[in-house]
C-alpha cells in the first residue's frame, strides 16, 4: 500500500469521525502551516476539541457560526471547531465592507462569530449586537478534551453566500456527508495522499478554499496557506516554493499573476505535480505556462463547478486533445447519468450542439439556506435517477465527439469578475436604489480571459450624481468586485418593445465607444514613455476609466487586476518591480513617480542595504522560518536569501561549495558600490557566511557588518548529542503515541541511512528514501533525508579555511545548553574577528528564528540604526 492509499477509514463519514482517526493513528503529522505556525494532527485536533467546548456552552445547537479571520492556522481551527459541534459555519471575508457583513449575518440568523482582535472591530461596527468569541483564549487546565462524535453526516457543514440575482445574497448549505462524499471523489482523481503538500491561495469565505481545506485534513496530507492580500505575488510564490508543494489550485487570474509574467524566477517547484485550475475560463496559454514553468511530468487538472453541486466536470489535461477552436475542454462527465445538454424546450441536444448544463446528482447542497421556496424551484427531483435532484445550472456548454465538454457562457447573464460569481442584476438593484438614479443596466464586456462590468446609468438630478459617488455608493454596500469598471451617463436606454432594456443594443453602443476610445500602446525603447506604458497597461484592465487622479479601487480595480496590471508592467519595463509601488489606492499620478523613482532614482534617495541571508543547513533552499526572518527584515533591507540547491544536487554526489561561492562572490560585486551590503548568518550558515565574506574581501568587495546567529565557527564547541537528538525526533515522528513497531522502524531507517552515508553509498540511499515514501512512512522518510542532505553538505563545506574576517560582526546568541558556553561564550569567533560584538537573545538555538524573531528584528535594525548614525 502506497501512501497515496493510505486514507481515513470510509465508515467515518463526519469530519470530526475522519480528523479523529488520522490524529489517533497519525497525530504528529503537520496538518497545517501557514509560515508561521505549524500544527500536527493532535494539535489540530486538540485546539479544536477547546474551542468546540466553548462553542457550545455559548451557541444553542444547529444554529450557524461565523469566522472572520486572517489566513492562518487559527482559520482552520475555527472551521473544524465550529463542525465538530454540527453547527455550519459561514466565512466573513475581512475586506467586505460592513454592510455586507450585517446582510449576511441577518439573511443566515448568525447567533456568534469567531474573531481575532482586528475582526472583533470590525463585526463590532457591522453588528454590535452579535456575540463575538475569541478564538484565542486562556488554556483552561486538566486533560485536553477528545472530539466529540456527536454530529451525524447529516449534519450542517458550512453555509456559503453567493451575490444572488436579485441582490439578495443566497446562502448555500452542504451537510457533512455530501462534504465528504465529495472530497473524497477529489482525492481519488488525484491520488492525494499524506505525502502531499496543498496550496491553499483561497480565502475560505471561497467556496474552493473548502476543497483546499478539507481534501488535506481528509486525506492526512499538509495544508500549506499563503495569504495572497498580504504577501503580493512575488513573496507568495516563494513561499509556495518553501513550502515544498505538491498541488497548486487557484483560479485561472491568479495562478497567470503568480506564475506568469517575468521570464524566469529562482523558484523551482521541484516537487510539485499538479496544477489544478477552476473558478474561470481556461486559456490555450494557460497549458503553455504549465508546460514552460514546471517539470514535464507535472499535470493540469481542470474541474467547472456551482455553489450548489460542486464539481460536475473534470480531468487531467491531454494536450493532445485539449484545445479545439480555440477553447480548452473543461473536462468530462463526472459520471455517464450525471450531466446532459437540453434545448429550450427541455429536450436532449446532440453533441456539437450546445445546450444548457443540467446536473444530476445525490451529493448536491441541501438547497438555499432559510429559504425553501428557492430551493424547490432550483433542486428539482430527478426524472433519470431515483433519489437525485436535477441541477439547471444556466451554464451553456457543448460536447465535442469525443465526450469531452467545452464551456461556452451563461443563460442568464451571471457572470465570473476576478474568480468570483456575480449576478449584473444584483449590482444593478444596489446601485437603482441610489437617489437620484432614474434608470440604471450593466452590461458585460468579456475576452476568452477575462470579464468586466460596465453600468450605463440615467441621471434623474441634473448633474447631481457623478460616476464617483456611484462608485462610493458600490464600495459602500458591495465587494470591490462587485462594482462596477466603468460608469457611463446616458440621457436614456435603449429598450425593446416590451419596455425592458435592449441589452443587444446597449451593447453594441458600448463597442462603438471602446472602439472610438482605442489607444495605440507606445513601444518600450530605452527611456520608456512611462505616462504611455502606465496608460495602455491601466486600460488592458480598467477601459475607459484611465484618470490621473483616481485610484486604483476608484476605478473598480479589485486585487486580482491589481497582480495582472503589476505583472504587465514588470513585462514593459523588462525588469523586476517591488510589489509596494502598487495599491488599490494609488493613482496613475503616483503610480508613474513611484516607477520613475524606481527605473531613475535620484541621488539624494537613499537604498536600502543589501542583506544576504544564510540559513542553517537544513533549510531547503528557503525555509519558512528563514523567509519570515526575511520578510520582516525586507522593509530595512534588500534581504536576499541563500539558496544552498545552487551548489548542485547533494544526494546524486553533485553538491559543489565553489560553485556556490562563485556565484555569491558575482552577486556581491554586482551589488557594491554606493549600497552597503550586509551578511547574515544562522546556525552552520553563519560558518559559510563568514567564507563569502572573505572570498568577496578578496574580490574587493566590502562588507558593511556580519550579523552572526548562533552559529558555531569550531567544530569541537558544539556539546549536544546531533545523532541521540535526531534519533529522538525520528521516534517522535514515526509512529502514534510511541508505537513500538515504529519507533523500531524508523531507528532501522535512520541507522541505516547513516550507514548508507558513511559509505558514500548515494545510490543506495536514494532507493531506501523512494522506499520510504513508496510505503507511507513519510515522517522518516523526510527526517532521513533532510538529515542525509545535511550531512552531505556539512562534508563538502567542511574544508573551509578559518582565516581572518575583515568584517565588523555582531553575535546574537540563545541561552539553551546546546553548546558549551561556559568554555566557549563566543563560540569561537574571537578566534576570527578581531571586532566582535555580543549580545544574548534568549530562547534555544534550534527554535530562535520562531520564537524570537520579534527580539531578532528589533536587534538586527537597532544595529542597522546605530552604523547609519555612526556613518
Amino acid at each position: 500500500m502506497t501512501d497515496r492509499d493510505a486514507g481515513p477509514a470510509a465508515t467515518n463519514e463526519t469530519i470530526a469521525g475522519i480528523l479523529s482517526c488520522i490524529a489517533g493513528q497519525a497525530g504528529d503529522r503537520i496538518a497545517v502551516d501557514d509560515g508561521a505556525r505549524q500544527l500536527t494532527y493532535r494539535a489540530l485536533a486538540t485546539e479544536a476539541a477547546r474551542l468546540a467546548q466553548r462553542i457550545e456552552a455559548q451557541v444553542p445547537h444547529g444554529q450557524p457560526v461565523g469566522l472572520i479571520l486572517p489566513m492562518a492556522a487559527d482559520y482552520i481551527v475555527a472551521i473544524v471547531a465550529i463542525m465538530i459541534g454540527g453547527r455550519p459555519y459561514v466565512a466573513l471575508d475581512p475586506s467586505f465592507p460592513p454592510l455586507q457583513h450585517a446582510r449576511i449575518a441577518e439573511y443566515a440568523g448568525l447567533a456568534a462569530v469567531l474573531v481575532d482582535d482586528a475582526g472583533a472591530g470590525i463585526m463590532a461596527d457591522a453588528v454590535p449586537s452579535l456575540l463575538r468569541i475569541p478564538v484565542v483564549s486562556p488554556i483552561a487546565p486538566g486533560p485536553a478534551p477528545e472530539i466529540r462524535l456527536g454530529a451525524g453526516s447529516d449534519a450542517p457543514a458550512f453555509i456559503y453566500y453567493t451575490s444572488g440575482s436579485t441582490g439578495r445574497p443566497k446562502g448555500v448549505i452542504y451537510d457533512q456527508g455530501n462534504l465528504v462524499e465529495e472530497i473524497h471523489g477529489y482525492i481519488a482523481a488525484l491520488s492525494i495522499g499524506p505525502a502531499d503538500r496543498i496550496s491553499m491561495l483561497y480565502r475560505p469565505s471561497a467556496s474552493a478554499g473548502t476543497r483546499d481545506i478539507f481534501a488535506a485534513l481528509l486525506a492526512g496530507a499538509r495544508l500549506c496557506i499563503v495569504d495572497l492580500k498580504r504577501y503580493g505575488t512575488n513573496e507568495a510564490r516563494r513561499r509556495l516554493d518553501a513550502h515544498g508543494i505538491t498541488i497548486y489550485h487557484s483560479a485561472p487570474p491568479v495562478f497567470r499573476a503568480v506564475m506568469g509574467g517575468q521570464a524566469h524566477f529562482a523558484e523551482r517547484f521541484e516537487a510539485l505535480r499538479v496544477v489544478h485550475l477552476i473558478g474561470d475560463r481556461i486559456v490555450p496559454d494557460d497549458l503553455a505556462l504549465v508546460r514552460r514553468r514546471f517539470a514535464p511530468d507535472c499535470r493540469l487538472y481542470i474541474d467547472v463547478a456551482t455553489t450548489e453541486t460542486f464539481s460536475y466536470a473534470s480531468w487531467l489535461v491531454d494536450p493532445a486533445i485539449a484545445v479545439e477552436n480555440d477553447l480548452v475542454a473543461v473536462g468530462r462527465a463526472r459520471s455517464e447519468s450525471g450531466l446532459r445538454l437540453i434545448d429550450d424546450a427541455g429536450h436532449p441536444t446532440p453533441k456539437g450542439v450546445p445546450g444548457e448544463i443540467v446536473v444530476t446528482t445525490t451529493s448536491a447542497a441541501r438547497g438555499y439556506w432559510r429559504d425553501p421556496e428557492t430551493t424547490a424551484t432550483r433542486f428539482r427531483l430527478s426524472a433519470v435517477v431515483p433519489g437525485a435532484i436535477d441541477y439547471h445550472t444556466g451554464d451553456i456548454g457543448c460536447f465535442r465527439p469525443n465526450g469531452l465538454l467545452d464551456f461556452i457562457g451563461r443563460k442568464d447573464r451571471q457572470v465570473k469578475i476576478a474568480g468570483n460569481t456575480v449576478h449584473p442584476g444584483a449590482v444593478e438593484a444596489t446601485i437603482a436604489a441610489m437617489p437620484g438614479i432614474a434608470a440604471i443596466a450593466i452590461i458585460v464586456r468579456s475576452s476568452v480571459s477575462d470579464a468586466a462590468m460596465v453600468a450605463y446609468w440615467v441621471d434623474a438630478s441634473s448633474g447631481g450624481v457623478t460616476a464617483a459617488a456611484i462608485r462610493d455608493w458600490c464600495l459602500a454596500r458591495l465587494p470591490a468586485f462587485m462594482c462596477p469598471t466603468e460608469m457611463v451617463c446616458v440621457g436614456e436606454l435603449p429598450l425593446l418593445g416590451t419596455g425592458k432594456t435592449d441589452y443587444a443594443a446597449l451593447g453594441m453602443l458600448d463597442r462603438t465607444r471602446l472602439d472610438a476610445a482605442k489607444i495605440t500602446e507606445p513601444a518600450v525603447g530605452d527611456r520608456p514613455a512611462l505616462m504611455g506604458i502606465v496608460r495602455a497597461a491601466w486600460e488592458k484592465f480598467l477601459p475607459g476609466t484611465f484618470d490621473q487622479d483616481r485610484s486604483f479601487e476608484a476605478s473598480g480595480g479589485d486585487s486580482l487586476n491589481a497582480l495582472s496590471l503589476f505583472a504587465l508592467l514588470e513585462e514593459r519595463l523588462g525588469r523586476s518591480l517591488p510589489l509596494s509601488i502598487l495599491s488599490r489606492s494609488a493613482t496613475p499620478s503616483d503610480l508613474i513617480v513611484a516607477l520613475k523613482g524606481e527605473l531613475e532614482p535620484s541621488a539624494s534617495i537613499v537604498e536600502k542595504p543589501v542583506m544576504f541571508f544564510f540559513p542553517g543547513l537544513y533549510a531547503n533552499g528557503a525555509d519558512i522560518a528563514a523567509s519570515e526572518l526575511g520578510h520582516r527584515l525586507s522593509e530595512h533591507f534588500d534581504v536576499r536569501l541563500v539558496d544552498y540547491r545552487r551548489g548542485g544536487e547533494e544526494l546524486r554526489g553533485q553538491f559543489q561549495p565553489g560553485r556556490l561561492f562563485d556565484d555569491l562572490v558575482r552577486e556581491m560585486s554586482q551589488a557594491a558600490g554606493e549600497i552597503p551590503i550586509w551578511v547574515l548568518g544562522y546556525s552552520y550558515g553563519a560558518r559559510i557566511a563568514a567564507e563569502a565574506l572573505r572570498l568577496a574581501d578578496q574580490a574587493g568587495v566590502r562588507v558593511a557588518r556580519m550579523i552572526n546567529l548562533d552559529g558555531v565557527i569550531e567544530g569541537e564547541i558544539k556539546g549536544m548529542d546531533v545523532v541521540r537528538g535526531l534519533r529522538t525526533r525520528v521516534r517522535q515522528g514515526s509512529g502514534s503515541r510511541g508505537g513500538f513497531f515504529k519507533y523500531l522502524f524508523g531507528g532501522l531507517a535512520y541507522r541505516t541511512s547513516r550507514y548508507l552515508l558513511r559509505h558514500r553509498w548515494l545510490r543506495a540511499l536514494r532507493l531506501e528514501l523512494s522506499l520510504l515514501l513508496a510505503i507511507g512512512w513519510d515522517v522518516p522518510h523526510r527526517r532521513c533525508r533532510i538529515e542525509a542532505v545535511a550531512t552531505l553538505r556539512r562534508t563538502a563545506f567542511g574544508e573551509i579555511p578559518r582565516g581572518k574576517i575583515p568584517t565588523p560582526m555582531t553575535l546574537l546568541t540563545a541561552n539553551d545548553t546546546g553548546f558549551d558556553r561556559a568554555r566557549f561564550p563566543d563560540l569561537g569567533w574571537r578566534r576570527f574577528s578581531d571586532n566582535l560584538d555580543l549580545r544574548v537573545i534568549g530562547g534555544t538555538h534550534a527554535k530562535m528564528l520562531a520564537q524570537e524573531i520579534d527580539r531578532l528584528v528589533s536587534e538586527i535594525i537597532s544595529i542597522k540604526e546605530a552604523q547609519d548614525g555612526a556613518l
